[in-house]
Parts: C-alpha cells; structure tokens; sequence
C-alpha cells in the first residue's frame, strides 16, 4: 500500500512539477491545463451542479496548498544546491539532509491530499473519490505525454 501510494504521489508530484513549469513560462498555457484539468475531471466524476459547487473550492485549496509547498520547499533545495554548485558537489551528509528534505515534502503532499479527500468524503461518493484519484493520474499522464509530443516536435 504504502509502495502504491509513493508511487501515485511521485506521479503526481512529477505531473504538477511540469504544470509549474508551464505555469513560469506562459501564464495563458498554465491557463488553459487549469481550464482543461477542471474539464477532465468533471467529466470523469459525474459531478452534478450542486456537487461540483461544493467540490471545487475543497479541491482548489488543496492544489494551492500544493503549489506552495513545491514553489517554497523545492525552490529553497535548488538554491542549496546552486549555493554548493552543483548536485556532485554536495557533500554526502548535505546530499542526504536535501534528499529528506523531498521526503519531507513528499509527506506534505500526502497530508494535504489525506485532508482534502476527509473534507470530499461528505461532497463525493467512494466511488468518486477513488474515480478522482484515477482522473488526476490520468490527466498528468496525458500532460506529460503532450509535453513530450511537443519536444520532439520541437527539435525536429
């Protein structure tokens, strides 16, 4: 179980990482994945009106909750990083204190995510819940695979 659920948070964490990149280069592109993101998973829950009403300010908090923790978080590793120039330069104790300092934050998102489904399980069925979880690996799958499309076009 816990092996599925690192495995389904470093998905995930790898899926928002680019979505953050796309975010710092085009605000319009960071746009339109929020747009189609809110689309895919409407789709794929059923929501009704009254159900996506109470689902989406829970649901958009918790991914808030996330970008803060890797804009902060993720952000002061690399400057420890740049600061000792570069990842092989690090010594092998500075190397290990940044390396569980992803593990820390890998925890975060997995209290951040166990917090938001506690505050869905009233709004959603069991059913749409887990649906949910399916619905966002999903769409980082699709992202990811689009992004890789257009780097290969890109160099050709």
């Amino acid at each position: 179980m816990k092996k599925k659920l690192l495995r389904y948070i470093t998905i995930l964490f790898i899926g928002v990482t680019f979505i953050s990149t796309a975010q710092k280069k085009d605000v319009h592109t960071y746009e339109k994945i929020k747009t189609l993101k809110i689309n895919f998973i409407s789709t794929k829950l059923s929501l009704s009106p009254e159900a996506a009403e109470k689902f989406w300010p829970i649901y958009n908090e918790y991914e808030k909750e996330n970008r803060k923790f890797r804009s902060s978080k993720v952000q002061s590793i690399k400057k420890e990083i740049s600061k000792n120039g570069s990842i092989e330069e690090l010594t092998d104790e500075k190397a290990m204190e940044l390396s569980n300092r992803f593990i820390e934050l890998t925890d975060k998102y997995a209290e951040n995510k166990r917090n938001c489904f506690k505050q869905l399980a009233p709004v959603l069925t069991p059913q749409q819940l887990l649906q949910l979880h399916f619905a966002e690996i999903n769409f980082n799958k699709k992202v990811l695979r689009k992004l890789n499309r257009e780097k290969k076009s890109d160099k050709q």
